[in-house]
């Protein structure tokens, strides 16, 4: 939920907003459209990418967005492939990158798959998390060295998975930044249409959903919970009594599955066992502890859970470009199609963050005490108040002693994945690797790890042999490939 309090009206501030990764298909669009809308906020968007197809797709994409008539015209929009002229003087910087792409995602999914693991997303733990991670985080330190030195008073927003990883290597350098995920959005909807339907209400929305929130991101969970008055808690408790809301899927049966909670089944399964609802979607939840993903439960099918493919990732991204290409060429009617927010609050935070608004909303922000069982400066997703150029995080007491040691695990992961994707540790990061819930087989971890890393050597220099390193770059090809992911980030988003 987001709870806002607005001052009276003034001019729109102006501001200039950078956006690393500005050719990402999904993230582009929503933000750019949120800040057109924003009557508070105006000056300047610059996208930077450094693939310059997606870039030029979404700079007259983008272009038609700040121009269109429900717009204002408070933005001008550019595009740039220098991430340098992009941060400079930025008073926000939001990022939406990856690393490598989807070429090298395909190889933390299908790689692991080979070793009999499987991941339902692949971006968060597991060893898809770990290897995104590993190519992440020195982009990002080299991110976070280069707003320090170009707009060091900027807040920055992060969108990029993992978002805990990737957000604590840019706090712990130094940079005001935040962590935002929607996972949080569509739990408290759901909440928000059951209570619509038990208690005969029309029109609550996940607005109308007050929540303590704890935890990390994409494994965030709901200790309390109130709706229009009503513990909302005990109401799915009594929802889950009823005939068919809490099952079993066999073989073939998920895709006839209907109910508000259908393939919502590890949320309800975290309520009955620890007493707190999952916040995050169950697709995430499932790759932070053992025995939803395997074969005996149908590649998670008996949950409700679908594995997605890389195959399915690429072609929905070119589906989405080829979208978009064709509005850009029917631009008379992208002009005459309204103007609606994404539901994300990235523009709402900016005007906060100025002084505009006061507003409470779930972060992604350094422990200073809001969780009380976990290490202090560990990224963790709670809600917290943010007013003008302030973000107090709320105070949600303990995590769940029956989860305490899965959060344990996974926060020492996190922070030995950072030092290990800036150190080249070999040794920690198989650390990492053994101690996640998905890897059982420290033989087959071993030859995991060694495909993987071979997979990806051009993005994972640190982890080379000199020797090896001094090869690869006698060859200008992957010279280029090095240079673009260590200088620019590969922000193909």
């Amino acid at each position: 939920m987001a709870k806002q309090k607005r001052r009276r009206k003034q001019q729109p501030a102006n501001v200039k907003i950078a956006i690393i990764g500005g050719g990402a298909l999904g993230w582009t669009p929503s933000i750019v459209t949120d800040l057109a809308l924003n009557e508070d906020l105006g000056g300047r968007i610059v996208l930077f990418d450094i693939d310059p197809v997606p870039l030029s797709i979404m700079k007259r994409y983008c272009r038609a967005i700040v121009e269109h008539r429900n717009a204002g015209g408070r933005f001008k929009l550019s595009a740039t492939q220098d991430r340098r002229e992009a941060l400079r003087g930025a008073d926000f910087v939001v990022i939406t990158i990856s690393v490598g792409g989807l070429a090298m995602m395909g190889h933390d999914l299908n790689i692991p798959w080979k070793f009999g693991i499987m991941q339902s997303v692949g971006d968060t733990v597991g060893p898809g998390g770990l290897f995104r991670s590993l190519r992440n985080v020195p982009v990002f330190k080299r991110i976070a060295d280069d707003i320090l030195r170009y707009c060091p008073d900027a807040w920055t927003i992060n969108y990029t998975n993992p978002m805990t990883v990737l957000t604590r290597t840019l706090t712990q350098h130094g940079v005001k930044a935040i962590g935002c995920c929607h996972e949080v959005f569509g739990a408290k909807h759901l909440i928000a249409q059951l209570a619509n339907k038990t208690l005969g209400r029309r029109g609550l929305t996940r607005y109308d959903v007050d929540a303590v929130v704890i935890g990390i991101n994409h494994c965030t969970v709901f200790t309390k919970a109130t709706v229009a008055g009503s513990d909302a808690l005990e109401m799915i408790r009594r929802h889950m009594t009823e005939p068919g809301v809490v099952r079993k899927y066999g073989r073939g049966e998920l895709d006839k599955a209907k109910g508000l909670f259908a393939r919502h089944q590890v949320k309800l399964e975290l309520l009955r066992r620890y007493g707190a609802f999952g916040a995050s979607g169950d697709r995430h939840l499932v790759e932070f502890f053992p025995g939803y993903l395997t074969p005996k439960t149908l590649e998670g099918n008996r949950w409700g859970v679908v594995v997605t493919t890389i195959e399915d990732r690429i072609n929905s991204k070119q589906t989405g470009l080829a979208e978009r290409r064709a509005q850009l060429r029917n631009r008379r009617g992208l002009a005459r199609q309204p103007l609606t927010k994404s539901g994300e609050e990235a523009s709402e935070m900016m005007a906060c963050l100025i002084g505009r608004r006061t507003m409470r909303a779930n972060v992604n922000r350094p422990n200073i005490g809001q969780i009380s069982n976990l290490p202090a400066n560990v990224v963790v997703e709670t809600d917290a108040w943010l007013t003008q150029d302030r973000i107090d995080p709320i105070c949600s007491g303990p995590v769940p002693d029956g989860l305490l040691p899965w959060y344990q695990r996974h926060v020492t992961n996190q922070e030995s994945t950072i030092e290990a994707a800036l150190t080249g540790d070999r040794d920690l990061a198989m650390q990492v690797l053994l101690n996640d819930p998905l890897v059982a087989d420290h033989d087959d971890a071993e030859k995991m790890f060694a495909q993987m890393l071979r997979a990806q050597a051009d993005y994972l220099p640190a982890f080379l042999p000199r020797r090896k390193v001094r090869r690869r770059r006698r060859d200008a090809s992957k010279l280029a490939a090095i240079h673009g992911a260590l200088a620019c980030g590969l922000a193909y988003g």
